[in-house]
Formats: C-alpha cells, sequence, structure tokens
C-alpha cells in the first residue's frame, strides 16, 4: 500500500509530513517505534512517539514513519532518507494506531482475494470461470453485460426461491440471458451508462427496478466501453475490500474479453464498439468522439455517408454477417462498420462533399442483389455527432424505398434524398387529407383515361420523369416521336396548361407523387435510375 494514500484514510488533517522523500514509498506492514533503535525497514510503517525517533538513520537506510507528540525543535534527519508524519494534537495516538492496523489488516484481504481472481484470470479457462471464482472470492451475484445489455458472464450462486422483485426478474432474465425492456428503460432512465462512461472507480447505486444495492463498473476495450459488470448485494452488504476488489475484476474482466474471437479478430471490431457507441449516445460529444479516434488512431475525413444494409426478411446474426462483410471487403477498408439492431451498419468516410461512387454504388447493389438485402443510404454530413439522425435517413430510406420502386426500377439500393419526399408526405397524412395537394385538372385527365380507355396518364408521368426531353420519353415508351407530340397536345388541351411553367410542372409532379403514395395511381412503365442519369448527360 502507498504511504501516501494510507494516510489519505485517516480523519481528514488528522496528519501531515515533516520530512516527504517519497509520499508513493509501499509500506506492508506496521510496527511501534522502540527506544533507541537503529535499524529500520524500507517497507515498514513505525509508530511511536516523536521522542523516539533517531537522531541519525544508517548509511543507505530509509524510515517510513508516523508519529504523535510536539515537535519542538528541528529534526535532524534528512529530507531525502524520510518520510515522517506527525499526528495533530487533538487525535488519539492509540485510535490512529488501530485504525492503520486495520487498513493493513483490510489490504492483506484484498490482496488474497485479488490472488484468486488473477489466477483464474490467468488459467485461460475464460471469462466465466473468472466471474465463477469471483462470485465465489466476493459471495455475492455478479453479472458481465454487453453493450446490447445480453449476460455475457454470471454468477448467481442460488437464486432465491422467494417472490421477491429480484428474484421474480432474475428468474425472467435468465430465461432469456438478457435485461428485460423495463430493465433496459430503466437503465436508459438513470443514465446508468453515461455515469459508468465518466468514471474509473466503481458506481454503487440501488437499483429500484430489482429493489437491490448494486456494484458497477465499466469494461473498456481500447478506450471504448464495451461492457459492464454488475455486483447485487444479495448475501452481505458491500465493504471497503469489495470496492477495491471489484475495481480489479472490471480490470481482469476487459483482460479476459479480448481474448474471445468476436474481439480477436482485428482492430476494427473496436471501431465497430465506437460506431455502436455512437448510435446508441443520445447526446454525444464533440470532444470525446475526437479523444476515442485518436485512441483507436482512425483518420477523419470532411464528409460522412451511414449506409443501412438490411435483410428483405429477418435480420442479421453474426453467423449470417460474416459472407456479406467478406464480400464488401474492397468497399469496407478505410470505413467503421458494426452488427446494430439486427442490421449492418457502416460509416463511409469521404473526402469534402466526395459522393459515394459508382464502385461503392455497384459493390452495394450487386451484393443487396444477390443476398436479397435492402440497402438505405443517409444524405451527406459532416459532424459526427448528427449520426443518429443520418442512421434515422438510411433507415427511412429502406421503409419508403418500396414505395420509391413505384416509381424507379431499384428494388435494393435506395438513397434517402430520393424518398424523403415519401416520408414527407406520410407525415402529413396523419394531419391532413393528402388529395388536397392533388392539381384537380390531373384527376381529369385520370377521369379522361377511364372514360377513353387512354394511357394519357402513363405518357404525362413518363414525360415528367424525363423533364420535358421527348426523344428520352418516345423512347422509352418505345414509340413514335410524333405519336408522342400529339399525345402531348391532347394532355395540354385536357389539362388547360401549356406546361410551359416551372411551378405548374412542380405541382403536376408532386400530384403524380401523391397519387403513387396514396395507391391510386401506378405507373405501368418503371425506368432503371441508371438510364435515366445516362439520359440526364445526353
Amino acid at each position: 500500500m502507498e504511504l501516501d494514500d494510507l494516510l489519505r484514510r485517516l480523519p481528514e488533517r488528522a496528519a501531515c509530513f515533516l520530512t516527504c522523500a517519497d509520499p508513493s514509498a509501499s509500506v506492508y506492514s506496521l510496527r511501534l517505534l522502540t527506544e533507541g533503535q537503529t535499524q529500520f525497514q524500507s517497507d515498514i510503517l513505525y509508530f511511536g512517539s516523536v521522542a523516539r525517533l533517531p537522531r541519525q538513520l544508517p548509511q543507505g537506510a530509509f524510515l517510513n514513519c508516523v508519529v504523535h507528540g510536539n515537535v519542538d525543535q528541528p529534526l535532524c534527519l534528512g529530507e531525502n532518507n524520510s518520510n515522517i508524519a506527525v499526528l495533530a494534537e487533538e487525535q488519539d495516538p492509540f485510535a490512529c494506531y488501530n485504525a492503520l492496523q486495520s487498513f493493513f489488516i483490510e489490504d492483506q484481504e484484498v490482496t488474497d482475494l485479488v490472488r484468486r481472481m488473477l489466477t483464474a484470470h490467468f488459467s485461460n479457462n475464460g471469462l466465466q470461470y473468472l466471474i465463477d471464482e469471483a462470485g465465489k472470492s466476493l459471495s455475492n451475484p455478479i453479472f458481465v453485460i454487453d453493450s446490447s445489455y445480453q449476460y455475457i458472464a454470471r454468477h448467481i450462486g442460488k437464486l432465491p426461491e422467494d417472490d421477491s422483485e429480484y428474484a421474480r426478474i432474475m428468474r425472467q432474465e435468465m430465461q432469456y440471458n438478457s435485461i428485460l425492456e423495463k430493465g433496459v428503460a430503466y437503465i436508459q432512465e438513470h443514465k446508468i451508462d453515461e455515469t459508468l462512461g465518466s468514471t474509473d472507480r466503481p458506481y454503487c447505486h440501488y437499483n429500484e427496478y430489482i429493489k437491490k444495492k448494486t456494484m458497477l463498473g465499466a469494461v473498456r476495450i481500447h478506450s471504448i466501453h464495451v461492457a459492464h459488470v454488475m455486483m447485487v448485494e444479495q448475501n452481505h452488504p458491500f465493504t471497503k475490500v469489495d470496492e477495491e476488489c471489484f475495481a480489479r475484476l472490471v480490470l481482469f474482466v476487459g483482460q479476459e474479453m479480448q481474448k474471445i474471437p468476436l474481439y480477436q479478430k482485428n482492430k476494427g471490431q473496436m471501431y465497430s464498439y465506437f460506431l455502436i457507441n455512437l448510435l446508441t449516445d443520445k447526446q454525444p460529444s464533440q470532444a470525446v468522439i475526437h479523444r476515442r479516434l485518436q485512441v483507436l488512431h482512425f483518420r477523419l475525413l470532411e464528409t460522412f455517408y451511414v449506409v443501412v444494409l438490411q435483410p428483405k426478411s429477418g435480420s442479421f446474426t453474426g453467423q449470417s454477417l460474416d459472407p456479406i462483410t467478406d464480400q464488401l471487403h474492397g468497399i469496407l477498408t478505410g470505413n467503421i462498420y458494426a452488427l446494430y439492431n439486427g442490421q449492418l451498419v457502416i460509416l463511409f468516410n469521404r473526402k469534402l462533399a466526395e459522393p459515394l461512387g459508382e464502385y461503392t454504388e455497384g459493390v452495394l447493389r450487386a451484393n443487396a442483389t444477390l443476398n436479397r438485402l435492402s440497402v438505405g443510404v443517409s444524405n451527406a454530413f459532416g459532424d459526427l455527432t448528427d449520426i443518429r439522425r443520418s442512421y434515422a435517413q438510411a433507415e427511412s430510406a429502406i421503409r419508403y424505398g418500396e414505395r420509391f420502386c413505384q416509381v424507379i426500377e431499384d428494388r435494393y439500393l435506395f438513397y434517402y434524398r430520393e424518398c424523403s419526399y415519401l416520408e414527407m408526405l406520410d407525415i402529413c397524412s396523419h394531419e391532413i387529407n393528402l388529395m388536397n395537394y392533388c392539381q384537380p385538372s390531373l384527376l381529369g385527365l385520370m377521369e379522361y383515361d377511364k372514360k377513353n380507355n387512354s394511357e394519357l396518364m402513363e405518357t404525362f408521368f413518363a414525360y415528367l420523369q424525363n423533364s420535358g426531353n421527348t426523344m428520352r420519353t418516345a423512347k422509352l415508351l418505345c414509340m413514335h416521336k410524333n405519336t408522342l407530340l400529339y399525345r402531348i397536345d391532347r394532355i395540354k388541351t385536357i389539362l388547360n396548361n401549356d406546361l410551359a411553367s416551372g411551378e405548374d410542372m412542380f405541382m403536376f409532379h408532386l400530384s403524380f407523387r401523391t397519387l403513387i403514395f396514396l395507391g391510386i395511381y401506378t405507373p405501368k412503365i418503371k425506368p432503371r435510375k441508371n438510364a435515366l442519369e445516362r439520359g440526364q448527360q445526353e
């Protein structure tokens, strides 16, 4: 135990240093200072009256000592070979001696318990074995919980069979091997993860959810909070020894978790936990993000995209994800990805205003087509504290992308920028009748088609999709250009509009999108997105 730390455990201002050569000197036992003593060991703390201090120390000796009494003359001992602390006059020397002695006894108990846990750690028998040994040593239930609130190791001992809140909840959670939704809500409401993330010491908290006092500590790998350890005050009250041993246990758990294949694969796994923390942090700090990236040695560029890959049925598991990441290996380099909420989430890192690029988009589309995935792409953003909003955009792109398929023939890759208007329409539909936004003349054109069995709506929609380019529209509809021109003139007559106003064209576009959203109109011919883009370059 370090001398300075030992003295700090005494009542405030109980002792102060007279000489202080090395306050961090380690001492392992306490002895009374005897009169005329000349031999001293540097790892022993001596205790006695000022009058019993030696006038000088033998050559090469070092003295650690706590004394009581009046210091009425300068000490002859050198300042470079002694740590001498004197008790304040009002302090009871015998009480202080007993207190120091109990600290050493406590420290010995900590040493014995830590040695047992350290032996388990070095046995290479795994995380569960470490937790079992720690649980037996500390005589209370201990749990290791990952960032998705799953139990990855636990030692409960004999679970109470009574109807207490703790026993009832534990029986349920052990059945699912996970903290239940109410428990997760309690953790989030009381900001327990945030508290653990801000301290390096064990945190004691009375958990109203399970009606038990708990001791918690954050498990970090490369400074990333990947899990936490929880001890429950079930069999005996927490003590200072419990706190000291628990702090060591949390460090051992972090080292043990790095042996698990999931954390062993490569440094990218640490990036994954960084990304998951970003996605779950409701109030991310720019300074903390920057510090974590420095620790991970990850170089940030100026522009980011969040891309979400989601199976069209079900969700990813760790096993089903591996083939996908292998196929995407070429575009994952220099980016961060993680399995989150059953989805593969990728944070693309780009130069200023740089798009994803044709190669990346091609790999994503090919992978999605091969594996029947939906891919959502957020808008570009430049501040990682906005990542939750961008993640929501990528999810919305998938959610509304299927409706966008009614306009463009692309069933796999969806950009939020291209279907965000559908989200806007969806939100508005809860407040107002969307038919209010449809041009009455377009509804008249639709009615004309029904009565005359014509396809002027299809012609007009294709014309709008091609920005009024008659050559591309005729090619898309597989008709002669003169036939198309005749139909356009007919449309203008029925609409009573020369289609020369940008405002009118916008409103017709909006009306078509609204009718498609409501399921009132479905276009028969849907161009592929890349075909439209090539047409725009003609």
